[in-house]
């Protein structure tokens, strides 16, 4: 009489999560974010599609031909740039009302007020090697997944928010980006990207 040997039992491997890369994120934040703010060296950054708003955190006094700009609105493929005073302070919105210049819209200097956006650096990392840290960063109270890419002459770490797929810091050749209080779709029904 021969025994058998017992049937192996199916053993158990959890799949391989894959690892997070630019692409994915920049999928991610193509599907789910329609609009996003976050604030920059104390300036409010809102950004829709291809357009942009500042609102300014020190108002502009006697530059561009205008007596107040207090925002500024950047059509980023156009690359341009519209001051306005809106008069987000009642002393402001005062001062351009008595002058005219309330929603007067002048042209600016888009380089001077051009940043690098979130989104721009998944555009510009989609496509090249990028490895992840073996921890997760705490950066700015918000858990990210940071992604690392070295050459020769360029080095740069990214700290993506995984809930909104966009960095919140990047630092760039020892150059850093600080993007604050980051979040996504949280339009009001009166915000606008666009002037007037």
């Amino acid at each position: 009489m021969t025994v058998e040997p017992p049937a192996e039992e199916g053993i158990y491997e959890p799949p391989v999560a894959e690892e997070p890369t630019i692409a994915k994120f920049l999928e991610q934040y193509r599907k789910e974010v329609k609009n996003y703010k976050f604030t920059y060296k104390s300036n409010t950054w809102v950004v829709e599609g291809d357009k942009a708003k500042i609102l300014l955190f020190r108002v502009l006094q006697n530059q561009y031909h205008a007596p107040y700009i207090d925002t500024i609105y950047l059509d980023l493929t156009r690359q341009t740039a519209v001051g306005v005073c809106e008069g987000h302070d009642q002393i402001i919105r005062k001062q351009c009302a008595v002058r005219q210049t309330l929603d007067k819209q002048y042209a600016m200097p888009y380089v001077q007020f051009k940043i690098n956006l979130p989104h721009e650096w998944l555009v510009e990392f989609q496509n090249l090697y990028v490895t992840l840290a073996e921890t997760p960063q705490l950066v700015m109270d918000r858990e990210t997944v940071h992604l690392k890419h070295s050459t020769n002459t360029r080095m740069t770490d990214m700290f993506i928010d995984p809930g909104i797929g966009l960095p919140v810091v990047v630092v760039d050749n020892n150059i850093e980006y600080h993007y604050e209080n980051m979040a996504k779709n949280q339009f009001g029904p009166k915000e606008k990207t666009t002037p007037g």
